[in-house]
């Protein structure tokens, strides 16, 4: 019997031995390597990225090149799902979660991740997964699970939704105001 633990503990051993170093060394990555082959440009106006490697990596390379961009259209969003649902931005999050969590590939999950990360080394700080989670999933969110909650908003979301997103785009892109009906 004493046999039979100790052949157990060695199995153990060498597995704990195989799986460490690959979990260490997803941790030891540098952000040198992790911006391996990634790429940023300004032209014109628009911005160019290039981005390559694991899903991770893809998350961090994009979170990295556009921070500041990233962290002032998660600011707008939240304050336009505040004023055109009446819901904070804790909501949303917390929908997120409970929406997608358990049904999330763990590729996509990596990639999140990746992208909280890489915003954080663009030294823009108060963002994670979970609002990159919300602000992927808005429009479900915003126009889709929360009527459900809530039957009595229907309505009213389906008559503000055009102005609405008019409203959102022309802070975004500059456009005219919305003519009166």
């Amino acid at each position: 019997m004493f046999l039979r633990k100790k052949e157990t503990w060695v199995v153990f051993l060498l597995a704990m031995l195989l799986v460490i170093p690959s979990v260490a060394q997803e941790k030891a990555r540098t952000h040198k390597d992790l911006m391996s082959g990634a790429s940023r440009e300004d032209r014109d106006g628009w911005i160019y990225i290039h981005i390559e490697g694991d899903p991770y990596q893809l998350g961090y390379q994009s979170g990295f090149l556009n921070a500041k961009e990233i962290k002032e259209a998660l600011d707008t969003m939240k304050y336009y799902l505040k004023h055109a649902t009446g819901k904070d931005w804790g909501f949303f999050r917390q929908a997120a979660k409970d929406q997608w969590d358990p049904i999330m590939p763990e590729e996509y999950k990596k990639e999140f991740e990746g992208m909280a990360a890489g915003i954080k080394a663009g030294k823009v700080d108060g963002i994670d997964a979970l609002d990159l989670w919300a602000w992927n999933g808005w429009i479900d969110l915003a126009w889709y699970y929360l009527p459900t909650l809530d039957e009595k908003q229907v309505a009213e979301l389906k008559k503000c939704f055009p102005k609405a997103i008019h409203q959102l785009l022309a802070a975004v892109l500059l456009l005219p105001p919305v003519p009166p009906l």
